[in-house]
C-alpha cells in the first residue's frame, strides 16, 4: 500500500513540473512580447525626438534669420 501512495506522490510531483515549465514558458513568451513592445517604443521615441530636433532646428533657422532681417532694417534707417 505504501508504494501505491509513493506513486501518487510522484505522479503530483511530475503534475507540479510540468504546471512550472508550463508556466516558465508563458512568463517567456510574455517577457518576448514586453521585449517586442519595449523596442517598438524606443523606435517610435527616436522618431518623434530627430522629428522634434527637426523643429527646434527650423525654428531657430527662422529666428536668426528674423534677428537679421530686423539688424539690416535698423541699420538702414
Amino acid at each position: 500500500m505504501s508504494s501505491s501512495n509513493n506513486n501518487t506522490k510522484d505522479v503530483s510531483e511530475n503534475g507540479d513540473v510540468a504546471t512550472s515549465e508550463a508556466d516558465f514558458a508563458q512568463a517567456f513568451k510574455e517577457l518576448q512580447r514586453g521585449e517586442k513592445t519595449a523596442q517598438m517604443l524606443e523606435s517610435n521615441l527616436a522618431n518623434l525626438e530627430k522629428k522634434i530636433d527637426d523643429l527646434l532646428a527650423s525654428f531657430e533657422a527662422q529666428g536668426s534669420a528674423q534677428t537679421e532681417t530686423n539688424q539690416d532694417d535698423s541699420t538702414r534707417n
